[in-house]
Parts: structure tokens; sequence; C-alpha cells
């Protein structure tokens, strides 16, 4: 094979000296089970070369500003192209970020109704809700505008040292009352509904202030910008379930009065479950030829239906002369490769070989797995009761009523961008977290009864290269392998340029509770969200030798 990708020796991660030929200008699917290698060979040798040899073109200068890249462990790789990585990770942006901002179509129609338009506009950015020129002043472009319910924020007839302000976080005793309470502004035992009205503006809409008591020096700041400040300036998702609850309780979402909400017309192109899809899509109009692009699994959420356009952006980067390498599971993907490549046999350490090199994968896992059709479920399970949603409407949903068996699986199923992740990551879980209070307003009417869910999404964790799969940053909460090594013991690593080891140490005589709150009993996977994950019981752990710990226990850190 003359024009191609040579690998020779690779080591990264579970590779053993892996030694392959890629063709160039072709689409190559990495195939195999998960740990076999596949992300390894694509993503952590054949495209981390490649950008570090780009960055390297760079001045020293320049590169201090550019991501750090270590060297892959490989003999060699020739015939290297600069790496286009698509990866899984979901749009970035905030709440003013839509498809038509990530893909640049907001910006040609900035442009066509900026210069076709009547009357026309010399400027296109006063066309747009994401620039200061564009945008409403009063919702700084979001289209919609939140306002606090202060008889829900307050109680009038308490002092603030009686914890007047409904928030766990200015309860007595905590530090944003503290401030409050020592600024010497109020009479901290006088109820709120006694305030004066200079007293009551200051402590509500107050001006930042510095203020100095015997201990510490403080900002002071009125209660409603405190609030927006710490809260509402967030992005929702990525408050605390409890946190979310009370800004839900207090907060009122409406259109906004100045403009309608037309400052958020282009928001609903982007649904719940696809904010992530645009990135692929941004390649097709670029004039570049003869980079290699990097896929982690494309098709990752979408329908069936919704791999035919896939396939046919892949094709036609390939057929623009680009190299195209796709970690990949779906058949209907596999089915357009020009080459495979299937790693494994196994994973872990049971995988990082190459299988199968060459058109097709019959004869190992992953084509025995290709010819086996699985069967559908003749019975199913009672139901123990349901959870009812009535007339949701967030994002794309219409008026959506449905009810969801209790005690049992449900699929929702649907094309990319029918509402499935609106409907259940938005409705059906808003319903759980604001159950003690009142449903979100515009998305559900009533429900059954109260009852509390567990959101888990299939986006990757963010984390640096050392952490392992027990680390805090990965699946440690949900598997609460970190909690119970915590709680058992503890695990002394070190490490080496090519190897890390770990020793047990028993633990000191303490109760294991540390986890209790969050894990229970240990041993029971549904406690510890384990996904079928069962630890050692305690008197087992309290008698293991280091050999004898099972190696999925064994914590890995630098």
């Amino acid at each position: 094979m003359t024009d191609c990708i040579r690998v020779r020796g690779a080591r990264e991660n579970n590779l053993r000296d892996v030694c392959v030929d890629l063709p160039e200008k072709q689409i190559t699917v990495f195939t195999g089970v998960s740990g076999s290698g596949k992300s390894g060979l694509g993503f952590g040798t054949i495209a981390a070369e490649s950008q570090r040899l780009l960055n390297e073109t760079h001045t020293s200068f320049i590169q201090n500003f550019l991501p750090n890249i270590a060297q892959p462990e490989a003999d060699s790789l020739e015939n290297l192209s600069a790496a286009i990585v698509v990866g899984q990770a979901r749009m970035d942006g905030n709440s003013r970020s839509t498809v038509g901002t990530a893909t640049d179509i907001q910006t040609m129609l900035r442009l066509l109704f900026g210069r076709l338009g009547r009357p026309a506009v010399s400027h296109p950015a006063q066309l747009s809700f994401t620039s200061p020129e564009g945008m409403c002043p009063r919702c700084e472009g979001l289209g919609r505008v939140d306002d606090l319910d202060l008889d829900e924020l307050i109680d009038w007839d308490l002092s603030l040292n009686q914890g007047a302000i409904r928030l766990a976080d200015y309860q007595p005793g905590k530090w944003f009352l503290q401030i409050f309470t020592d600024s010497g502004f109020f009479d901290n035992d006088k109820p709120l509904r006694d305030f004066t009205e200079a007293e009551l503006e200051r402590f509500l809409r107050g001006e930042t202030t510095k203020v100095k008591t015997a201990h510490l020096n403080l900002t002071y700041e009125g209660l409603l910008d405190t609030f927006r400040r710490t809260h509402l300036s967030k992005d929702r998702d990525s408050l605390q379930p409890h946190v979310r609850r009370a800004i839900d309780r207090v907060v009122t979402s409406q259109p906004c009065p100045d403009c309608g909400g037309i400052a958020a017309t282009a928001a609903p192109c982007s649904t719940a479950g696809s904010p992530g899809r645009p990135g692929p899509s941004t390649s097709l109009g670029s004039s570049l030829t003869d980079p290699t692009y990097v896929f982690d699994e494309p098709s990752v959420g979408l329908h069936p239906h919704d791999l035919g356009p896939l396939n046919t952006m892949l094709r036609r980067l390939r057929d623009k002369g680009n190299t195209v390498l796709v970690v990949e599971h779906k058949p209907q993907v596999m089915a357009i490769a020009d080459h495979i490549v299937d790693m494994g046999p196994g994973a872990g350490e049971a995988g990082g070989r190459v299988a199968s090199s060459s058109c097709g994968t019959s004869g190992t896992r992953t084509g025995r797995q290709l010819m086996a059709r699985p069967a559908l479920r003749t019975s199913h399970r009672t139901p123990t009761g349901s959870v009812d949603v009535r007339h949701a409407r967030l994002h794309n949903l219409r008026d959506v009523s449905v009810s969801f068996p209790t005690g049992a699986l449900t699929a929702v199923t649907g094309v990319a961008g029918s509402g499935k992740s609106s409907l259940v990551f938005g409705a059906l879980a808003g319903a759980a977290s604001t159950c003690s209070t009142s449903p979100p307003p515009g998305c559900i009417s009533t429900t059954s009864r109260c009852w509390s869910a567990c959101s888990t999404g299939w986006s990757t964790a963010g984390r640096p290269s050392w952490s392992s799969s027990t680390t805090s940053t990965s699946s440690a909460r949900p598997t609460g392998c970190w909690t119970w090594v915590r709680a058992r013991g503890r695990v002394v690593a070190r490490w080496s340029s090519r190897a890390h080891r770990a020793t047990w140490s028993p633990p000191a005589p303490s109760p294991a509770t540390a986890c209790a709150s969050t894990c229970g009993e240990m041993g029971q996977p549904a406690q510890t969200g384990g996904a079928g994950v069962t630890m050692p019981s305690a008197a087992s752990a309290a008698t293991m030798s280091s050999r004898e710990i099972p190696s999925r226990y064994m914590i890995v850190s630098r």
C-alpha cells in the first residue's frame, strides 16, 4: 500500500505494538468492543501526533499558548496530514447559542437581510441577537426575562437572624447571610416587614459597597443583585439539583416585554438532544483538502433514519480528497467504509491488537455480532405504577401527554430532534426536581405523584489524560469506586514512567459511614449506581491483600 498512513509499534494506552497501514483519501472505520483500543489508535496515536507536529511548526512563543501534547508511544508514524478531530463533546456556548450560530447560517442570513432588506442595514451586526449592537437591551438577546417572586424568596414575618431569606445558602450560620448581618446596615432581629422603605431598598437593591467588620473586609450588594449574579447568570444545567429547585421556586420566566421574544427566534432550531450535531457539518463548506478527519462515534444518539445523511456527509468529505477515520459501532456506518480495522479481540488487557485489517470483519467478535439478530421480547414486566406527564410544551413538544410505567424499563425512540430528550430530560426530569413545589411553567400541568430521578447523559467526561475509570471526573461517582475505597481503606499509588503500582492498606478503625449518605450499604449495585458493579463486602475487604484486590477496583493515579 503506497498512499497510506503507516503506524509501526504503537503502544499508547493498551495498544500492543500495533502495526497497521491506513489508506489515504478513503474512509477507514475502527471497530471492536469498548476498550479494545480504537480511540487509542485513532485519537491517542494518529490524531495526537498530527496535532503535536502541527504545533511544533509555530514559534516557541506561540507554542506557549497551544495545548501541550505529549508524543505518543510508537516506533514510527509516517505520512501524517493535519488532523481535524470531531469528538462527542456537546456544542459549547450559552443560552444564545443555536444551530444557526454554530454553523454560521445566522451570519449568512444577517448579510442577506442587511444588504437586500428594506431599509438596508449598513452594519449586519445590528440584526444579531448575539451582538450588543443588535440585541434587546432588556433581555440581552435571550428573548426572555427572569422575574423574582419576592414572596417566595422572603418570609416577611421573620428577621435575618431567624432565616427570613428562604434559600439554603442564606440561612443562619451561612456565609451569604453573614454578609448582610455583619454589614451593620440592618437590625438583624427586626422582621423584614417592619423595614423602612430605605432599609428595604438597600436590602434588595443596595449598591456594591465595601464593608469592614471586626474580622473581615466584605463586599456588600443587594439581595436581588447577589441572587442574579450567583444563580441566574450561570447555566441552569450546571447547578446542583437543590439549587435548581430553589431557582424554579422563586424565579418566573416570560417573554421579554420590550422585544416580544423575537431576540430568540432562532432558539427553537436546537432541541435538547441535538446541540452536539452541528460540528461535523461545518467542515463540508471548507475549501481545505487533504486533512485527516477523525470522528469519535458520530452516530451516537442518532436514529437509524438519520444515519443516511451522516453517511452522505462522510462520503462527501472523502470525495473532496480527505482521509476520514471513524471510530464506530453502527453497522450502517461500517457498511460505507473503504477499509475496516477491527481492534480486539477483547477489552483492556485482552485488547490492543489488530484483530482484522481489511474490507470486512468476518471471523472476529465484531463480525459475529453483526451476523447475530437479537429477538424482541415476548413478555414484559408488570409495572408497579405510573408517572404521568400532562401537556408538556418544552422546546418542540406539542402539548404532549404520556404515562411512564414505574418499576419497568421504558425506551423513548424517534428521529433526532423529535423531542425525546425534551420529554425525558426536560419535562419528566423537571417534574421530579420540582415535585415538592410546582412543575416547570410551560412544560407540565400535572404529575401523578412526587418521585425522584437520576439523569445520565452520553457526553464524555472532560478529564486529564492520566485520569482513570475510577477518578472523580469520570465514573467514580456512578460506580461508587472512590467512595468505597475511602470508606474501606486507602490506596497508596506509586507512579513510574511505564506503569502504575498500587498497594492496599487496611482501614483505621472507623465506621464506614463516609459513603452511607450517598452509596448506602456496600455490595448493593442499585445503591451505588454501579450499573451492575458489585463491590466486595466490608468483611472481605478488610482481609484482602494487595494481590487479592480485583483489578477493576485498583486506583490508577499519578
